[in-house]
C-alpha cells in the first residue's frame, strides 16, 4: 500500500512539473542599427502590456541577440534602448501563445541632436612647471585681488624674499 502511494505521489509530482514547464516559454530577438549592424550591449526590457511594469531585463550579446527564458504566459511589450539611439517599443506580444516567440529584428535609429552654441573655457593652472622655469599665474590666485607684486611673491610657493 505504501509503495503504491509513493508511486502515485511521484507520478503526480512529475506530471505537475511537466505541466508547469510547458506553461513557461521564451522570447527572443535581435537589435540592430539603421544600417542593419548588430548592436552589442543594448538594453532590452520585457514589460507587462497592461501597466508597463518590469518583468525581466537583458542586454544584447556581441551579435545583437537577446533571449528571455521561463516567461509566464501573458501580454508583453519589449522596449529596447541604447545610448545615442532613440528607444523602441514593440507591439503587444505573447497574449495567446504558449511556445517560443521570436520578435522581428528591432531597428534602433540614432538620436539626432543639434547644438545651438558651444563654449569652451580653459583655465591655466596656478603653478606651471616647465623644464627651465616655474611659472606662477597670478590671475588664478585667490590672493591676487588687493595685493601688490611684492606680497604675491612672498606668498608664492618655493620663493624666499
Amino acid at each position: 500500500m505504501l509503495r503504491t502511494f509513493h508511486l502515485l505521489f511521484f507520478f503526480l509530482f512529475f506530471q505537475i512539473n511537466a505541466l508547469r514547464a510547458q506553461q513557461n516559454f521564451t522570447i527572443s530577438g535581435s537589435v540592430t542599427d539603421d544600417t542593419k549592424l548588430p548592436l552589442a550591449g543594448a538594453t532590452v526590457l520585457l514589460l507587462n502590456a497592461a501597466d508597463s511594469s518590469l518583468v525581466k531585463v537583458n542586454a544584447t550579446d556581441d551579435k545583437g541577440l537577446f533571449i528571455f527564458n521561463d516567461v509566464k504566459p501573458g501580454a508583453f511589450r519589449v522596449k529596447s534602448t541604447m545610448i545615442g539611439f532613440d528607444a523602441h517599443w514593440s507591439d503587444i506580444i505573447g497574449k495567446d501563445q504558449l511556445s517560443e516567440i521570436i520578435i522581428p529584428p528591432i531597428k534602433l535609429t540614432p538620436t539626432s541632436t543639434s547644438l545651438k552654441e558651444v563654449s569652451i573655457t580653459g583655465i591655466k593652472p596656478l603653478i606651471e612647471v616647465k623644464p627651465d622655469k616655474t611659472v606662477f599665474n597670478v590671475e588664478n590666485s585667490i590672493n591676487s585681488t588687493g595685493s601688490t607684486a611684492f606680497e604675491l611673491l612672498q606668498k608664492s610657493p618655493g620663493v624666499a624674499v
